[in-house]
């Protein structure tokens, strides 16, 4: 029998490589792969369905390395921390849940979980990649490893020694976790903690490191303040999520410890606080932003600039679960890391897409539209290279070639129909 094809058309494709837009393609998917990317037209219509796009622009699913899943994204910390310890297990996985397909009806196809009680995100990530329910293909990361009352303790790993981060690491992968998350600074959902100081000696945090990697998992390391963000940086940690450098007078930014990175196994995970998204919550375009909030942005963000202009890969996540930064709206965020870092919209596409699955080993799989790639994509409305407040508004979103939402809400997919491609 031949094999059922199907083809995307649309009047622009941004690739995710950072390359420029493409007018007038078309994107052929076979068995769930993309097969070829040529000009509209090109390839044959014969046992195939065809779906054109028309005034839209296709791209890569989104990738969104830093969200908690089990945090409610409330109005305040407070409130977010109270319902986080007072839900039962089943409550939390059922609320992770609810979310993942939240950002997924919003194009974010890979969501990768940072930390929240336990292992409880694990049936989670199971029950999705099983196909017994509908959600972005998702990397958890357990319980965060953090100290006796340091940032996040109310998830349940404390550990202080090092033979007890080894100890915790060892939990976490023994109980189903694809990365370990590691508190190197303190943080401000955890007011008895302290941002601007390490939680951990260079050698604790090395010796977590060591035994990750002997496991054979990536670590990413939550840092605020200066001094852990160097200890981070000299252990060999993978990501660093907000990397802010935090001082006790304010900003201690150090470009020689940047200088120390690997640019090949260390990257930035910029997240932009709700305030900084806020700034982009209601314009329809960076022109109806008034300027003083674009170079606001940018001045407080200098930092991740020259880290960028040094070689270091800075990529674009939410922090989605923390207080007013939503699970259905990434788009927000890559919208404040393009201002922030002065990028084109398909750079900042890029640092959302291809650049984001390679901090996650999956570069080979998904993040770019190239032949041999998982067909996982989003369409939007309008030209996102001309205006990248397109992404907000999702018009159509595949997994694996197989369209899992309409304008912001899921479609029920039938296991049965889960391997189809054409009608």
């Amino acid at each position: 029998m031949t094999p059922k094809k199907l083809i995307l058309r649309s009047a622009v494709l941004i690739d995710g490589t950072g390359a420029l837009a493409v007018k007038n393609a078309e994107v052929l998917v076979e068995d769930g792969v993309i097969r070829s990317v040529g000009d509209s037209g090109e390839h044959s219509a014969t046992d195939c369905k065809i779906v054109d796009f028309g005034q839209s622009t296709i791209l890569p699913g989104l990738i969104d390395t830093h969200v908690h899943l089990q945090f409610d994204a409330g109005k305040t910390t407070e409130g977010i921390i109270r319902r986080q310890v007072a839900a039962t297990d089943a409550q939390l996985a059922m609320r992770a849940l609810s979310h993942a397909q939240s950002a997924l009806a919003a194009g974010v196809t890979t969501l990768r979980d940072c930390g929240g009680r336990m292992a409880l995100n694990v049936p989670v990530r199971e029950a999705i990649g099983s196909g017994r329910s509908p959600g972005p293909r998702l990397l958890v990361s357990g319980a965060p490893i953090t100290t006796t009352s340091g940032h996040l303790h109310w998830c349940g790993l404390t550990a202080d020694t090092e033979d007890e981060v080894r100890v915790a690491v060892r939990r976490m992968v023994v109980a189903g976790a694809d990365f370990i998350k590691v508190m190197a600074t303190g943080g401000g959902m955890t007011p008895i903690s302290n941002l601007k100081r390490p939680q951990y000696t260079f050698k604790t945090l090395a010796a977590l490191v060591e035994d990750a990697r002997r496991l054979n998992k990536r670590v990413a390391a939550h840092t605020l303040g200066a001094d852990g963000c160097e200890y981070a940086i000299d252990a060999g940690v993978n990501t660093f999520e907000h990397f802010r450098w935090t001082g006790d007078n304010g900003m201690d930014y150090r470009p020689d410890a940047i200088d120390r990175m690997n640019p090949e196994t260390q990257t930035i995970n910029a997240t932009y606080t709700g305030f900084d998204r806020g700034r982009f919550d209601g314009p329809d375009s960076l022109d109806a932003v008034p300027s003083e909030l674009i170079e606001g942005l940018r001045d407080e963000y200098a930092f991740y600039r020259d880290a960028d202009s040094r070689g270091v890969e800075v990529t674009s996540s939410s922090d989605a679960g923390v207080a007013n930064v939503d699970f259905a709206d990434f788009a927000l965020s890559v919208i404040a890391g393009m201002v922030a870092l002065d990028d084109t919209p398909e750079g900042a596409i890029r640092r959302a897409t291809s650049a984001q699955a390679k901090t996650l080993g999956l570069e080979a799989e998904i993040g770019s539209i190239k032949p041999g790639m998982r067909a996982d994509l989003l369409v939007v409305e309008g030209d996102a290279s001309k205006n990248i407040f397109a992404l907000r508004n999702p018009r159509s979103v595949y997994q694996d070639g197989v369209e899992v939402a309409k304008s912001g809400r899921l479609i029920t997919i039938r296991a049965s129909d889960a391997v189809r491609h054409c009608d």
